[in-house]
């Protein structure tokens, strides 16, 4: 399996939280959502982050995140900007070298439906901004999440999502 930590990334509504925690079952690892440990550790809501502005969010949101990498390794869900996040470039570089991240690739139509469908709606900030703001948006992030070495369909079940994950992560740790 995978050395380090892997780290899912993708837009909202990508699957992140479900399919980690479904990763982190099967391979017998604890799992962590980013924005459910913001949450706890700060007491704070991510929509409350966002009204305080997003720069500290980002701020508190890297901080959070290298003191993850240094527990055990985990399966963790980042933050849907987790990876746009300009105070992460100086780490960007390490954390791609010592953990495995991976994109879970949805459409922008498939995101939007799953979240609205979900029970998080009231959750996310972004849902406020309109439709054309979240397409720019949406658009936006294709290009980190292009980084990630392992991108991997969210628009198939999620066994199967999982099952990907794993392999590819099983073949990482091989070639190493």
């Amino acid at each position: 399996m995978s050395q380090g930590h892997i780290l899912l990334s993708g837009f909202m509504g990508s699957g992140k939280t479900t399919i980690g925690k479904m990763v982190a079952k099967e391979i017998i690892r604890p799992f962590h959502d980013l924005d459910e440990v913001i949450e706890q550790m700060s007491q704070q809501t991510i929509n409350e982050w966002f009204q305080l502005g997003e720069v500290e969010f980002r701020k508190y949101e890297k901080e959070l995140l290298l003191t993850l990498l240094g527990f055990e390794n985990a399966v963790i869900a980042l933050g849907g900007g987790t990876l746009s996040n300009t105070f992460l470039l100086p780490v960007i570089d390490m954390i791609m070298k010592q953990h495995t991240l991976v994109w879970l690739d949805v459409s922008f139509e498939e995101s939007m439906m799953r979240v609205k469908q979900g029970h998080h709606q009231h959750t996310r900030p972004l849902l406020y901004i309109g439709i054309e703001e979240l397409k720019k948006l949406y658009h936006a992030r294709q290009i980190t999440y292009k980084n990630a070495p392992i991108r991997v369909s969210a628009e198939q079940s999620e066994t199967q999502i999982t099952k990907e994950i794993i392999h590819y992560c099983t073949m990482i740790h091989l070639q190493k």
